[in-house]
């Protein structure tokens, strides 16, 4: 097995840490007992990425105690392989109650090259998962991927500029996003 490629038991750590990071999302939303504090760079942090991020450091610690853990809540030294994890991307929408974000972790070897990562959206359950060099899966199925292209992308910016316009939500997206976007608006 080259140095890519990730273990299995890497590959079971990580979909077990996402289930439970699921569970714990949901088991803390559905209290509506989350505390949120404001971090120096004036971003938000909830009492749910800190737990998903600390769940994930020991989960992962037990397995591979070498590995190094970079969180963005909390890390972990190590010398082995890397491990990114991103408790909650999209605290924001969390934090206003918006159902769009999501659990992030993917696996580096020791080089920094990737081996895998998995993404989970804790409202609809999905789970999908990138192995280098494999097909991408949705909830552990194959996922048919047409492409993507330009025509595509850009039907899909002007229907979020005709929503922006009913709905203020979506405006603020274009705001807040415009820097990922090819055009400027």
């Amino acid at each position: 097995m080259s140095e890519i490629e990730p273990s299995p038991e890497a590959l079971e750590v990580a979909r077990n840490l996402m289930q439970s990071s699921i569970g714990t999302v949901n088991e803390i939303l559905s209290s509506g007992n989350y505390g949120i504090e404001w971090k120096p760079d004036n971003t938000p942090v909830t009492d749910i990425d800190k737990k998903v991020n600390q769940d994930a450091i020991e989960q992962i610690s037990q397995a591979f105690p070498n590995d190094r853990i970079m969180g963005e809540e909390q890390s972990k030294d190590g010398s082995g392989n890397i491990w990114v994890i991103d408790p909650i991307d999209g605290t924001q929408a969390l934090e206003q109650a918006i159902p769009a974000f999501t659990v992030c972790i993917a696996r580096l070897d020791s080089n920094g090259t990737p081996q895998f990562s998995i993404v989970a959206d804790p409202i609809s359950g999905d789970i999908y998962e990138s192995v280098t060099n494999q097909p991408t899966l949705k909830n552990g199925q194959p996922k048919h991927n047409p492409g993507i292209n330009v025509s595509g992308c850009l039907t899909f910016l002007f229907y979020l500029v005709a929503l922006s316009r009913i709905c203020p939500i979506f405006s603020f997206f274009l705001t807040k996003s415009s820097h990922y976007l090819p055009i400027p608006l």
